[in-house]
Parts: C-alpha cells; sequence; structure tokens
C-alpha cells in the first residue's frame, strides 16, 4: 500500500527508502524514488549498519562510485601543491610541451599569448634584472602542470608577474592560486620592492591580462581581483 489509514481516516503517504543490498546501480537512476540507500553488501554488519541508520543512530555518507560529491569537488579545489623553483636544466623542454599544450587548446579564431613563445622566451639573463621562475610538476614524468614568471626591476623597485599559465586540462584545482602565491611571496622579500606590476613589456609576452577575449578578460580579471588584484 502507498497510503497509511490514519485514525480520523484520512490517508498519508507512506515514507519509503529504497535499499540496494548489492550493486549500488540497482534504482540509481529511477527518479520516482526519494531516497535510496546502498549498503553494497548484505552481510551481517552490513544490514545491521542499515537497521542502524534507519533508526537515526549513525548518519549515511558516500557516493555511488564513479561520482563525485559536492564536499569532495569542494576539497580537490583546495589540494595543495608543491611549488618549486624553475630549473632550466631540468624544466626546459617540459616548459616547450606546456606551452605547446596551452597554445592548441586556445579557441578557434583567436591567437594565444604564447604563440611562438618558447621556454627561452622568459629568461632575460640581465644583470639589472633579478628573475626567479616556478613551476609545479609531476616529479615522476617530469611534466609541468603550472608556470610562473617572476621579475624584479632593481632600477624602478617593481616587481612582476610576468606570466602564470597552467595546463588546460589541469585549471579548476588550485595549481593558479599555489603559483600565485609562491610568487607574491618571493617579490616582497625582495630588497628595495617598491610596487607591483602584474604583466611587462619585458619579456614582451604579457603585457598583463589578455585583451583578445572579452569574455576571458572578464574572467581573468576577476581571478586576479579575487587573489587581491586591483
Amino acid at each position: 500500500m502507498q497510503y497509511a489509514i490514519l485514525q480520523r481516516g484520512e490517508k498519508k503517504e507512506k515514507p519509503l527508502i529504497v535499499v540496494a543490498a548489492s550493486s549500488p546501480y540497482d534504482f540509481a537512476t529511477d527518479t520516482s524514488i526519494g531516497t535510496y540507500m546502498c549498503t553494497y553488501d548484505f552481510t551481517e554488519t552490513a544490514l545491521m549498519s542499515l537497521v542502524n541508520v534507519l533508526y537515526g543512530e549513525i548518519a549515511p555518507s558516500g557516493t555511488l562510485p564513479g561520482s563525485i560529491s559536492q564536499r569532495e569537488k569542494s576539497s580537490q579545489s583546495k589540494q595543495h601543491w608543491l611549488v618549486e623553483s624553475f630549473n632550466e636544466e631540468r624544466d626546459a623542454a617540459a616548459l616547450d610541451d606546456l606551452i605547446k599544450v596551452v597554445v592548441d587548446a586556445t579557441s578557434p579564431g583567436q591567437k594565444s599569448e604564447l604563440s611562438g613563445a618558447t621556454s627561452n622566451s622568459f629568461l632575460l639573463r640581465q644583470n639589472d634584472i633579478l628573475e626567479m621562475h616556478f613551476v609545479v610538476r609531476n616529479s615522476t614524468t617530469q611534466a609541468l602542470y603550472g608556470f610562473c614568471s617572476t621579475y624584479f626591476f632593481k632600477t624602478t623597485g617593481t616587481g612582476v608577474l610576468g606570466a602564470l599559465f597552467v595546463d588546460p586540462t589541469r585549471r579548476k584545482i588550485s595549481i593558479g592560486h599555489a603559483l600565485y602565491n609562491r610568487a607574491i611571496r618571493s617579490l616582497v622579500q625582495r630588497e628595495g620592492v617598491k610596487r607591483f606590476q602584474l604583466g611587462s613589456r619585458l619579456p614582451s609576452i604579457f603585457l598583463g591580462v589578455p585583451s583578445g577575449h572579452s569574455a576571458e578578460r572578464k574572467r581573468l580579471r576577476q581571478w586576479f581581483a579575487n587573489l587581491g588584484c586591483e
């Protein structure tokens, strides 16, 4: 029966909980089911736990295999990354590969600011400019997930975040945040620093937030604004 008869003769819909005691996918796609629980097996321990959940003694948790909960998504987006100093001998080839991946992922009809750039493009090698660059990398495969360049112009006391880009397949998992935070800490420690600047004419790769696409420019401006850049 779908309804219970109350003492006054009124009908009240019965609460229904569907339990999958084996495959969690038995009724997973049935939208008519309001509450769906999975024990994943029918051992005594699993069924006793089910009873405790039904009586409110245990709070159920977990997700179907292959799915990601909002909590897990949030956790993924806040994961911490090891940021290392760029080593030309170790990372140059991997940076060339990363640049190519970013350029290839550019939307049709648009030109990437990295078009024509190589790992050597970011190395100024000038005595009056202190440069420090950072990477997030896979220490096993040596692949770079993200890169950030910084420069300190001693004559003007200007600290510059010259470029920051991440493998398009690995965005939204805090790699960019980790690189940005490490870069700013490095620039703050420079003796004589007076101001900070996003983008630079030297090297002339990023003059600031790219302006080739209005929607992308708006997104990037908001991203940097959220990090404290005005």
